[in-house]
């Protein structure tokens, strides 16, 4: 006996647009409420473990969340800005360098708020 699997038609069925558009949009919208959920649950664990009287990893944590919400937010900017100016190469190429430092500054912010971060944890009592 020999088990085959059925013959199919290796072609890519197309998805209509507005399919594809509303999987999209909730795609991005799970996306940030996990995203959101995960930074509340951080938030809440900090708030426990911190003793200090000022709350700086709370502070610190604040800052972190601006920080992601600021260069999404440029990110996001840059990303329409490619879109509109897809016909010229020059600008092309300009926006390529701009989103090279763009993301070469949220990580070097993204680091000095993670070392920020585990140095004051390890700081905890």
């Amino acid at each position: 006996m020999n088990f085959q699997p059925p013959q199919t038609d290796n072609r890519q069925q197309e998805i209509p647009e507005c399919r594809r558009f509303l999987f999209s949009w909730v795609h991005h919208f799970i996306a940030a409420s996990v995203k959101l959920l995960a930074v509340a649950a951080i938030f809440t664990g900090l708030h426990m473990m911190d003793s200090t009287t000022n709350l700086w990893l709370m502070k610190v944590m604040g800052g972190f969340a601006g920080w992601e919400a600021l260069f999404y937010g440029l990110l996001e900017l840059q990303g329409r800005l490619k879109l509109s100016r897809a016909d010229d190469s020059h600008l092309l190429e300009k926006n390529q360098i701009r989103t090279d430092v763009l993301l070469m500054l949220y990580l070097l912010g993204n680091i000095s708020f993670l070392v920020a971060l585990i140095v004051g944890i390890g700081k905890m009592p």
